[in-house]
């Protein structure tokens, strides 16, 4: 757990010097402290880090939106329709 808390640190910095998202995933069970010590640990620093107004935190659809938006499309279909078709 400390390590990820520096990799997760030093990874959201790198993302955010770019102009980038960075996202994560974390599964309640990091809560369960007898199977997964310490690992709430690294998901409250990483609370904590987002909630410092240093990095933009947002729910995963208002991300989209916000990133679609600054893409100049108007929707996700836009969006695949790039990937797919180059």
């Amino acid at each position: 757990p400390a390590q990820s808390t520096t990799i997760l640190t030093n990874l959201s910095s790198a993302v955010a010097s770019h102009g980038g998202i960075f996202t994560v995933l974390f599964h309640n069970i990091v809560y369960d402290r007898h199977d997964w010590p310490g690992w709430d640990g690294v998901f409250e620093k990483t609370l904590e880090t987002a909630a410092s107004n240093i990095y933009f935190s947002a729910p995963i659809g208002e991300t989209l939106k916000i990133w679609l938006t600054e893409l100049g499309l108007d929707s996700a279909g836009e969006v695949q329709k790039i990937v797919l078709d180059g």
